[in-house]
């Protein structure tokens, strides 16, 4: 099996996640997975860290589509049962990631959906690391805030009260 194939074996359900988390929409994150193993496949040899070439390549695909296609991002991911289920309702968890800035959002779901580290996802941004974490904790900061808000700590607290 060569590093493309075993590349794809391991990692195609989070590569997957990380072009739907950019498009939100499971055809079009299909169409950016296709087309980033369409490009590393023209790559003669694997490079140092494929899995973080393979997630760059992904992301900047699906980026593409997203402009060229003008992706209204509204389709929920349909869940895959062999995934856990996050424990609360995703709705309430959606509207309190809506509320963030899209970069805030973008950084607080590549860690805790996709379970990369900072140094991954400032990697994969492009970004100094410092301001991956900064971004990570204003988001985390803005969400209890907004928890507060309506004089709840969590979002089951948010949803009884």
């Amino acid at each position: 099996m060569n590093w493309l194939e075993e590349l794809y074996r391991l990692h195609r359900e989070s590569l997957f996640r990380l072009a739907w988390l950019i498009l939100r929409d499971q055809g079009l994150a299909e169409d950016a997975l296709q087309a980033a193993f369409l490009k590393l496949s023209r790559i003669a040899l694997p490079p140092n860290n494929s899995l973080s070439y393979a997630r760059q390549t992904v992301r900047h695909c699906a980026i593409d589509l997203r402009r060229t296609r003008n992706v209204q991002r509204t389709e929920p991911l349909q869940h895959d049962p062999e995934q856990p289920r996050l424990p609360n309702d995703n709705l309430d968890i959606e509207a309190l990631l809506l509320a963030l800035t899209d970069p805030q959002r973008e950084v607080v779901e590549f860690r805790l959906r996709l379970g990369m580290s900072f140094k991954e996802i400032a990697s994969l941004l492009n970004e100094p690391l410092s301001t991956v974490s900064s971004r990570y904790q204003r988001a985390i900061d803005s969400i209890k805030q907004n928890l507060a808000a309506v004089g709840a700590t969590t979002i089951d607290e948010a949803r009884d009260g």
